[in-house]
């Protein structure tokens, strides 16, 4: 676990929180039911699995208490279809951020 102190607040949702880590730029996500730390590239990649799971077809007509796998690095998750929603949205929204600041950064 990284320093409190070194963290900086990225992204915030209902479903958990993104920090980024000033140290290393690895980035932490806090949810309800699990932390993970990822570096920027395993981060985006999570994402689309994430995404990739809900242009499905398939998943998009799951039962609600269908439960989906996902690798996560070292770690396999599995999560609901509301928590696939919930948690696409919160990388979503992060990887925005992300983009916004590189964009800033060039331009000043």
């Amino acid at each position: 676990m990284h320093n409190p102190n070194n963290l900086s607040l990225l992204y915030e949702t209902n479903y958990g929180t993104i920090f980024r880590c000033d140290c290393c730029n690895k980035l932490q996500v806090q949810c309800k039911h699990f932390l993970l730390h990822q570096s920027a590239s395993r981060f985006a990649s999570f994402n689309v699995q994430l995404e990739n799971l809900l242009n499905n077809p398939i998943a998009k007509s799951a039962a609600p208490d269908n439960q989906f796998r996902f690798s996560a690095g070292e770690l396999t998750l599995k999560l609901y279809l509301d928590e696939v929603i919930a948690l696409q949205a919160l990388y979503g929204g992060a990887l925005a951020m992300l983009e916004l600041q590189e964009i800033l950064n060039e331009n000043l």
